[in-house]
Order: C-alpha cells, then structure tokens, then sequence
C-alpha cells in the first residue's frame, strides 16, 4: 500500500549482527497498516488529486481517542503529499503541503498568522488590520499552490475557546478553505467535532468523517484483527528472528499490558527487541516484554505485569495499577 512513502522492510537475516542504532534508524520509517487507516488513507488521496484535478477545495475530519495514531497517520499524510507534489519553481515559492498547529491564543487572527508563518511570508503580523491579514493569508493559499493541509489537535480549539469563539474560528477556517484549492485534513478527539458543528456551513464542507480506533479483542473477529497486527509488527521488528508476537495467548497479553492502545503497543514491543539484542538474541520473547513492561512503567506495578508467570488476567484498573485512571470511563 505504501510503497511509495516507506520502503519494504529487509530480508531477517539483514538484521544479524547489527547494532541498535542502526536497528532504531530503520524503525524510524515504521509504520504499519490496517484497515481502520487504509480506507481513509485511500480516500485521501483520491480526494487530494481530485482538488488538485477540479481547483476546488475539500475537507476531511480523522477521530480518534489518544494514543490511537492519529499523529503517526498525519505524518504518513504529509509524506505522501509532499511526494506527490514536490517541485521547484524559480519565478515563486511553491509549498504544497502546509501543516499547522492550533494557535494560543487560539483566534482567526492567529490562524491567519500561521498560515503566513508556515508559508514563509517575511512579516506575517506587519499588515495594517486584521482584514488585511486575512486576506493575505487567502492570497498565500492560492500562490504558493497549496495542495494538502493539515491542522492536528483539532480538539485544542474548543479546550482554548468558548462556544462563541469556536464558531468565530470556525467560520473564518471555512474562509480560508474556501479560497484554497487544497484538502484540508483535521485530525482530533471527538471534541473537534464542535468545531465542525460550530458552523452549518462547515459542516457541509467537513462531510468526510473517520475513526482510528483503539484495538478490541472482544470478538473473533477484532482478534483476527489484532493477531494480524501483531504479525505485521513481528515483520517490520528489526531482528533476524520471528519473535514471539504471534505465539499463541500473546495477543491477550498484550492487549492486557497497552488496552489495544496503538502508542502503547509500538512503545512495548520498541522496548522488548531492545532487551532481546541486549542480551544477544534476535527473537524477542515473553521475558522481553515482561522487562519492556517494567521499563515503561516502574517497579511499583510489578504485580501487574501481564507478562509474568503467575499473573492473574484481568484489566489493569485496579488501585494502583497501571490504567486506573481510565476506570469508569467506557
């Protein structure tokens, strides 16, 4: 699928007698697939080139909880539009894809001020008045061939503004996708959906609506799911070996230590082929995730190590342990 933005991992034995640096700078390209960020990926691109085909602007709204990969599908995003339209222009500066941060204070003055900031504009505050400065914001859009942008953390906008302030950034957003021929990818936790509702207008223009979920192994079917996952890390792993990721039992092991959270599984199973490889092993086991499990949360949970022989399986929600503070929260 992403052929075009990351390389095919090497062979397993590429791996042998390698050092951990040089393991880590491969990983710096990892990124596994699965269909819950396949289809909108799909679809993004279709809708990219078809702004960039029609010269009209579109919108897509990406959800998720925390830790769910929303920001590691944004970069996988931004790569690929910066490979799709790359070019140099030597009669004007050319920036085809333009991420952006929430501003704080968070108003359409500022959005505008990042726009000119990550577009390059020498003085983006040295307009006369706001209406000016909107306007060159607008201008920027369409003369530096914006194709692709981005705003993460959406959610920031309503936990920095009160209803009447989210509306007034909504609709000045709306302005700006609206003099753009560009797709605009929010990404954010369900309380970015109040800016989108902020304004009908808006959301007539963000129709396009997308969840990264958290992984569940409550059916057979999301189970299959999670194993394949599991599989698909056990590939990209840096080690010369197949490691215990797709063993039997371990997919529940793990969905106990990281609660199918995205950014927990990456961060164990980075941590456990770190502790294969420091003890000379290129198959990463269950000891190594019981070590990459202390590592990332201390002695102090060492009970609830999922990963230990005489653990007692259950959710970590208990007094003390590790997810506590997500109890009551389903």
């Amino acid at each position: 699928m992403h052929e075009h933005i990351f390389p095919s991992p090497p062979e397993k034995d590429h791996w042998s007698g390698k050092s951990i640096p040089e393991r880590e700078d491969w990983l710096s390209t990892f990124y596994v697939s699965h269909p819950a960020i396949q289809v909108p990926f799909d679809h993004i691109r279709v809708k990219i080139d078809a702004c960039d085909r029609t010269g009209k602007s579109d919108a897509v709204l990406i959800l998720g909880g925390s830790g769910s990969g929303k920001t590691a599908f944004a970069s996988l995003v931004l790569q690929y539009g910066e490979s799709r339209f790359k070019r140099e222009d030597p009669e004007r500066t050319i920036c085809p894809v333009l991420k952006l941060n929430v501003p704080d204070p968070c108003t359409p003055f500022e959005f505008a001020v990042a726009i000119l900031e990550g577009l390059g504009d020498p003085k983006p505050r040295g307009r006369r008045n706001r209406a000016d400065t909107f306007k060159a914001a607008e201008l920027l859009l369409r003369t530096c061939c914006v194709r692709l942008v981005v705003i993460d953390n959406t959610q920031d906008i309503p936990a920095r503004r009160a209803a009447r302030g989210i509306e007034l950034v909504g609709a000045r957003l709306r302005e700006f996708m609206d003099h753009s021929s560009a797709l605009w990818l929010f990404l954010g936790t369900d309380d970015a959906l109040k800016v989108v509702q902020s304004d009908p207008q808006l959301v007539r223009r963000i129709c396009y609506r997308a969840r990264i979920p958290y992984f569940g192994i409550n059916d057979t079917k999301s189970q299959r799911a999670f194993r394949v996952l599991l599989g698909k890390i056990d590939f990209w792993l840096p080690l010369s070996e197949p490691s215990c990721l797709s063993v039997p039992g371990t997919a529940g092991l793990i969905h106990i230590a990281t609660e199918g959270i995205f950014d927990r599984l990456v961060k164990l199973v980075d941590r456990g082929w770190i502790e294969a490889v420091l003890d000379n092993r290129e198959s990463m086991t269950i000891q190594d995730l019981e070590k990459a499990f202390l590592f990332l949360h201390g002695p102090a949970v060492e009970a609830s190590n999922p990963f230990r022989s005489d653990f007692v399986a259950r959710r970590l929600r208990g007094p003390g342990e590790p997810f506590e503070i997500l109890r009551g929260q389903e």
